[in-house]
């Protein structure tokens, strides 16, 4: 008799990201779903510790990985073949990401290093994780995007998050026929990065808002957590929800 791997029958969601604000509020969101199984990776070993000791270990699980690595694709292939239960993933959520800088601060390794992250590394977790999904008879992916990428600024941040909502759009005109949609949540101004902020550029940040609020790490999570869900957002693919308190309306 073939033994299958834990937890077969629930859903497996993989979390890229998952210590940053966004990820971490979306593993505490979920933390008390029985159905679901959390395999959350991210670069520091000791905030993924800290973030499984928060849950219930049996359903949750840790992986290191750097998306800065020149080895990310072997690296997360050599995951999934050390962990069988990888293989059941059928929703996946990216948060991860690095901010950019000015043209005239970049260095070409600085604009690659961006890409990397915040581009190159996506359409490897989609390319691998959708192949895993084509197994599984259908799933779901939502990647953090960023009001950013309909504004001009920092040109290697910009870019980036620009060419990842339209990969978003090629992969979900690809794949759909596959039942795997792939979605993304655009944030604009967030809590946590607001903390850095002083008194004056909050007040001048904030003027830009009709809703005079800025965005919770659990605002977007959430709104993440909807676009996973086929019960929620079964037939939504290729799309980007906004959650910037109307900062930008399109």
């Amino acid at each position: 008799m073939v033994k299958l791997p834990m937890y077969a029958d629930l859903i497996h969601i993989a979390i890229f990201g998952a210590t940053g604000s966004i990820g971490t509020a979306f593993v505490k969101l979920l933390e008390n779903d029985t159905g679901k199984v959390l395999h959350v990776f991210g670069r520091d070993k000791d905030k993924l510790d800290n973030l499984v000791d928060k849950k219930n270990k049996e359903r949750c699980f840790s992986y290191i990985i750097d998306f800065d690595s020149d080895d990310l694709l072997a690296d997360i292939n050599d995951l999934i073949f050390k962990n069988p239960n990888l293989k059941l993933v059928s929703q996946l959520l990216n948060s991860a990401g690095t901010t950019g800088h000015s043209f005239d601060q970049i260095s070409f390794e600085n604009w690659r290093k961006v890409m990397m992250v915040n581009l190159d590394a996506p359409y490897l977790i989609s390319k691998l994780f959708s192949d895993i999904m084509k197994d599984n008879k259908g799933g779901s992916i939502v990647h953090i995007a960023s009001t950013a990428a309909y504004y001009a600024g920092k040109p290697d941040y910009v870019t980036s998050k620009a060419g990842l909502l339209a990969m978003i759009k090629c992969f979900a005109l690809e794949y759909g026929k596959y039942d795997i949609r792939i979605n993304a949540v655009s944030p604009g101004y967030v809590s946590s990065e607001v903390l850095k902020w002083s008194e004056e550029k909050k007040i001048n940040k904030l003027s830009r808002v009709p809703t005079g609020k800025i965005s919770s790490p659990e605002d977007i999570a959430s709104a993440a957590i909807f676009l996973l869900d086929n019960k929620l957002s079964g037939n939504v693919t290729g799309a980007s929800i906004d959650v910037n308190g109307g900062m930008y309306m399109r």
